[in-house]
């Protein structure tokens, strides 16, 4: 399944704001929101040497709005990932925020001269935003019994004078999102055909485009105990050549059992902005699906 992909601050160089991936900070947790202010500037035009009318002068600005948290109280020692951008539990979280700091608000030394901060490009999935941080606003929220600062929320405001509403590539930036392939009662549309109510896992597989003999990443996608007979009345196709190590169609309910009646026959780990469940056991009993819901 598709990792959910987490927001950047980027540097940006040249006249032609050549990205600097390399450099790129990733967030640890993605925004709840973002503001986007665009604003024009005014100018007052006498009339008649009386009255007063404002009038448009051709110059914008747009500024970006954004709450970051950072949180050191559990460390990040993820394989594949650079050690540069691991996390230390119990780490002193300015650390992590000062990089920001560092990167887009300390002005640029160039000879015996100080040039302007970089440039910050923030992009997350389809949206981009280019500009200058204006302000760098942080709060320290949490603290070890040693007095180290563990939590921080770094509000940040980007400005540019220019009017402007980026996008990437949405076929780049959107997510491979499964399709719903009919096991039973629903309609059929022209994309993907309808199966019957006993439907196994890979004609379903098939119904949807995909290799019947993918019928196991099928199963495990949806958490089903038997590919033979799905007790859910649509089945989540994943993606072709997704590497499931868990069901991203299924959502973990209240109940710490998930997927069967035996507790602890899926086990479902927390990671930086994801879940993913492993399967621990198989189940003997009929799989019971409470605690269980189809995006």
């Amino acid at each position: 399944m598709a990792d959910i992909e987490r927001a950047q601050l980027i540097p940006v160089s040249g006249s032609n704001d050549q990205p600097d991936t390399h450099d790129a900070i990733d967030v640890q947790f993605n925004p709840a929101s973002l503001k986007v202010a665009l604003s024009n500037t005014l100018k007052a035009n006498p009339r008649n040497g009386t009255s007063q009318a404002a009038q448009f002068v051709d110059k914008s600005s747009s500024t970006l709005s954004v709450e970051l948290i950072f949180d050191t109280t559990v460390g990040s020692d993820a394989q594949g990932e650079p050690a540069s951008k691991r996390i230390e539990e119990g780490s002193d979280v300015r650390k992590l925020t000062g990089q920001i700091a560092e990167h887009f608000m300390k002005p640029v030394a160039a000879g015996d001269q100080l040039q302007a901060p970089r440039r910050c490009l923030f992009q997350w999935g389809a949206f981009e935003f280019l500009g200058l941080v204006q302000s760098f606003d942080e709060t320290l929220d949490f603290f070890s019994p040693e007095g180290r600062p563990l939590r921080a929320t770094v509000s940040l405001k980007l400005s540019e004078d220019r009017y402007q509403f980026r996008s990437r590539d949405i076929e780049q930036a959107e997510r491979a999102t499964p399709r719903l392939t009919p096991t039973g009662g629903a309609a059929p549309d022209a994309d993907n055909p309808a199966a019957g109510s006993d439907t196994p896992v890979h004609e379903a597989s098939a119904a949807a485009g995909q290799d019947p003999r993918d019928w196991r990443e099928t199963a495990l996608y949806n958490g089903i105990e038997s590919p033979r007979l799905p007790a859910a009345s649509a089945l989540a196709v994943p993606p072709a050549g997704a590497a499931v190590t868990g069901g991203a169609a299924f959502r973990v309910g209240v109940s710490a059992s998930v997927g069967t009646g035996i507790g602890g026959a899926f086990a479902s780990t927390q990671t930086a902005g994801s879940m993913r469940a492993e399967v621990k056991t198989v189940a003997t009993s009929k799989p019971r699906l409470s605690g269980v819901g189809f995006d």
